[in-house]
């Protein structure tokens, strides 16, 4: 063999070397983010039944990462819905925001569109006072699914946008005395 051979040879084996252990660490990390995911999920709560939430922050950051990453997993609308609802139980309204809007973006033909439609107004009413918001997603979430289960709780929280709960409570007893 001559030497032109032997150095496309040896430069030959030494490529496929490196594809391989490329290969190998791709697969060590997606492994790594679900082993994560796998190990949050397992010490999210306390024994006393709290949310840790030194743990729900990480775990609402590995769900996002995951859906980012892995678009076209089938996993990845159901890590994003979950980093949603944990994300609604911390004190930052504004990324659980982002969060709806990323899975709207992302999964406009999901079975928990509807679900996700109405979080988002449920935290502008909710969590952040944003009445005008609220009402906007309330209306888009009756337009889309007039027939939904949560659109007579849509219709009905429009009306009480704004409220504190003893107003409702007057104005549903001047109703029903």
């Amino acid at each position: 063999m001559n030497d032109w051979r032997k150095k496309s040879l040896g430069v030959f084996v030494i490529l496929l070397f490196i594809l391989t252990i490329s290969c190998q660490q791709s697969q060590k990390k997606e492994i790594t983010i679900n082993e994560k995911i796998q190990q949050l999920e397992d010490s999210l709560f306390s024994e006393d039944g709290r949310m840790r939430l030194p743990e729900a922050e990480k775990l609402v950051n590995a769900y996002r990462q995951f859906a980012t990453e892995k678009p076209s997993d089938s996993l990845s609308p159901i890590y994003l819905f979950k980093a949603i609802d944990i994300s609604m139980n911390l004190p930052n309204p504004k990324r659980s925001i982002a969060l709806v809007d990323q899975f709207i973006q992302q999964f406009p033909d999901h079975a928990s569109m509807p679900n996700a439609l109405f979080v988002k107004a449920f935290i502008f009413d909710d969590q952040l006072h944003d009445y005008e918001n609220a009402k906007k997603a309330y209306l888009l979430f009756i337009d889309r699914y007039p027939d939904h289960a949560l659109a007579d709780d849509a219709a009905e929280a429009i009306k009480n946008l704004g409220k504190t709960p003893e107003e409702i409570i007057r104005e549903f007893e001047a109703k029903n005395p």
